[in-house]
């Protein structure tokens, strides 16, 4: 409404191009109140703490050990559960990104991006809200023994979980996007010495 670029509200809320476009769009046709009659999957969750602590033990294990006829957790799966144990129904958005709060985004995978035919591999909005969430914690949270998050060191999570593999300016380019670059440090990792001496 105040006239900002959609690059600067992706950097000042953390948010996909995608999202922006269609949330200024949503504003131009009904202004905010119909941006605001919106059901967003970022609110604040309804399950308690001790209902997350349950969802995440089942997230934990398959879906057999819970009674559900199902090979792996999928976001229809998760959703089940949910409405089976706790009697409340979620979207689809919500229940993916209760999923990635709890720490179980990988479980949404079935298929590793580097093995996908066609284009080069990269990362799909799980992954990006993967990066998202990592960059906020410690290094250590991916068997990185350091305190801060670089751009090589955060280059080595991605290609570790993911298969994918990132130039520095790209990877660069996401974390500035979304409005992270002051949690990562700018220097690159130093090259190993020729001779190991």
């Amino acid at each position: 409404m105040a006239g900002h670029s959609v690059l600067h509200i992706v950097q000042e809320l953390g948010l996909s191009d995608n999202t922006v476009r269609k949330y200024r769009a949503i504003m131009e046709r009904g202004g905010m109140a119909a941006l605001q009659s919106l059901s967003v999957g970022g609110r604040r969750s309804v399950l308690d703490i001790h209902a997350r602590r349950k969802l995440a033990d089942a997230l934990a294990g398959i879906p057999q050990d819970y009674g559900i006829d199902a090979d792996r957790w999928t976001i229809g799966v998760v959703g089940r559960l949910i409405l089976r144990d706790f009697g409340l129904s979620f979207s689809r958005v919500y229940v993916r990104q209760l999923i990635i709060d709890l720490g179980f985004g990988d479980k949404l995978r079935s298929v590793p991006l580097s093995s996908t035919p066609g284009n080069s591999a990269k990362l799909d909005e799980e992954g990006f809200a993967w990066l998202r969430a990592i960059v906020k914690q410690s290094p250590r949270v991916c068997g990185i023994d350091a305190d801060r998050w670089t751009n090589a060191r955060l280059r080595r999570a991605v290609k570790a979980r993911y298969g994918v593999s990132y130039s520095h300016s790209h990877m660069w380019k996401l974390i500035s996007d979304f409005g992270l670059s002051s949690r990562v440090g700018r220097g690159r990792e130093p090259a190993a010495k020729a001779g190991g001496g």
